[in-house]
């Protein structure tokens, strides 16, 4: 039973390449996401490091619809102390793209939600929090195609705007963000 679904997800990566051709009808990314958190008034700017996913349907060379997931975390552990920071940003909107033979120049506006989660445990306290804000993304990025179904993304570089409210306090914060992955295009237009 292993072997036939061995055999079965092999072949269909050999049929991949005959799906493909202009523009694809959809594409999947996955790839390394590095989020810069700006810092604050008592600490200094620090990294994030995690994973992104995104889902694009094409309507056609140049529009396109992406739904993006991803997670991040940094951890500090002290003898002391230990504190834990996760950010889940889930974004949905539009991306306009320039595409030649080998290249794909793109740009897009996001709009959704990230979750956060944070702990502090120290020998005098355990404190932790967690919820949802609102949050959009502005950005965009360049693939280059190894072939008709693959894609190289070097550089997917986006502000990723929080909005950071609770009661009456409310503040936007700006969070630079990287990614760079693997791109599987499918189906042709």
């Amino acid at each position: 039973m292993k072997r036939l679904f061995v055999a079965m997800a092999l072949f269909s990566l050999f049929c991949i390449p005959a799906l493909a051709q202009d523009t694809p009808v959809g594409e999947v990314y996955g790839g390394f996401q590095l989020l810069r958190h700006p810092g604050g008034d008592n600490f200094d700017s620090y990294f994030l490091k995690g994973f992104l996913g995104a889902f694009e349907g094409n309507i056609n060379s140049y529009l396109g619809v992406v739904g993006e997931v991803g997670h991040v975390r940094k951890s500090w552990d002290e003898e002391d102390f230990s504190e834990n920071e996760n950010f889940t940003p889930f974004l949905f909107g539009p991306r306009f793209g320039y595409r030649t033979e080998r290249v794909r120049v793109f740009g897009h506006y996001l709009l959704g939600g990230i979750r956060y989660a944070y702990s502090y445990s120290d020998s005098f306290e355990d404190f932790s929090a967690s919820g949802t804000q609102f949050s959009q993304a502005v950005g965009g990025g360049v693939d280059i195609a190894l072939n008709d179904t693959i894609s190289i993304r070097p550089a997917q570089v986006d502000v990723v705007m929080v909005r950071w409210s609770e009661g009456d306090f409310t503040e936007w914060e700006n969070l630079f963000r990287y990614s760079g992955g693997i791109v599987i295009k499918f189906g042709s237009r």
